[in-house]
């Protein structure tokens, strides 16, 4: 048998959905599984043994052309756009499984309905959930539904000499911040209380102080570092941003992260990182899952919460009601960091 999945297009979502990957490469060991999905994903899942073979998505037409070549028995289609479930179904691939979202269903032969709301809305579900539910469709299952990356020997190595070129050894505690999200200006955090919060962190604990960002971000990172009053056991990556298997590495020496709700906050996860989420207008209901280690602040009482908005609107109080010494005494809590007196 041979099965395609098309994996999600954010980092996030691609970690989230490890679960249903691993429920079918353990329940169907004989398989032939195939992954098509984006290049800038592709590190994520380095070394996981989750799939046979890899196809980078680059356009319709590709995409079209490359299913055909390998006639895949089944898709599994985890993204909720149209545009995924078009080449599984030009392609002729027999079935195919996905949610009946977006006006797809005659793209489907499998065609899920998702939960809905008394309002008749789409209820949000934790994405672990909503993924592992389309490969159970099929049979696949798994007991463990709590997400895993592998930080392989080579990743580790090159945070290790990244932060020793810096100054910082292995002995060394390390808090990662992560300011940046792909998302949309309502999801950052103020970049002074980023700057308040490392300067707390470097000054009041043991801990020196990471700031990661995308190539996309070094203008808002570098803006923070600048805001920051003790620099010298604060790592700036603005300078030489890591890339997304460093990254791994980096994520999995930490002691704890503190970020907005986006990719590596999912990183964190599967490393077993303690934690801190700021988090305005997403709704956390999507990612209620493996929280054990996790601390999600929000300013719950405000109307406009989990607006789903990209730019917010008015005065991003959901984000500036959250303040840093609320992060910090979650930090403390969470990662059992010991102050220095």
């Amino acid at each position: 048998m041979k099965v395609l999945v098309r994996l999600p297009n954010w980092i996030g979502d691609v970690v989230m959905a490890e679960p249903a990957l691993r429920a079918l490469r353990l329940s169907f060991p004989q398989a032939e599984i195939i992954a098509l999905m984006r290049s800038y994903v592709l590190p994520l899942l380095d070394d996981s043994a989750l799939f046979d073979r890899v196809i980078v998505s680059k356009n319709l037409i590709s995409d079209i052309l490359s299913l055909l070549k390998i006639g895949a028995d089944v898709a599994f289609i985890l993204p909720n756009s149209i545009s995924s479930a078009l080449a599984p179904f030009l392609s002729g691939i027999p079935r195919r499984i996905g949610y009946a979202t977006y006006g797809r269903r005659q793209l489907l032969t499998d065609s899920i309905p998702f939960e809905r709301q008394p309002n008749g809305k789409r209820k949000p579900v934790p994405m672990v959930d909503y993924y592992l539910r389309l490969v159970r469709h099929f049979g696949a299952d798994t007991d463990d539904e709590h997400p895993h990356l592998v930080a392989s020997e080579s990743d580790c190595k090159r945070a290790k000499e990244y932060l020793l070129r810096r100054g910082v050894s292995d002995k060394e505690l390390l808090v990662g911040l992560n300011p940046g999200a792909k998302f949309g200006s309502s999801k950052l955090w103020i970049p002074e209380y980023f700057a308040e919060l490392a300067d707390r962190i470097v000054s009041e604990t043991k801990a020196f102080c990471v700031l990661f960002c995308a190539p996309s971000e070094v203008a808002e990172v570098n803006r923070i570092f600048s805001l920051i009053k003790n620099k010298k056991r604060v790592i700036n990556t603005a300078d030489e941003v890591v890339d997304l298997r460093t990254l791994k590495g980096f994520i999995k020496r930490l002691v704890a992260l503190v970020t907005t709700d986006t990719g590596p906050r999912h990183i964190a996860v599967a490393f077993d990182i303690p934690t801190v989420v700021v988090m305005g207008p997403t709704d956390p209901r999507y990612t209620a899952k493996n929280l054990e280690k996790q601390a999600v602040l929000r300013a719950e009482t405000l109307a406009c919460i989990a607006c789903h908005k990209k730019v917010c609107p008015k005065d991003r109080n959901c984000m500036r009601l959250i303040t840093p010494d609320m992060v910090f005494d979650s930090l403390i809590r969470l990662a059992k960091l010991e102050l220095v007196h």
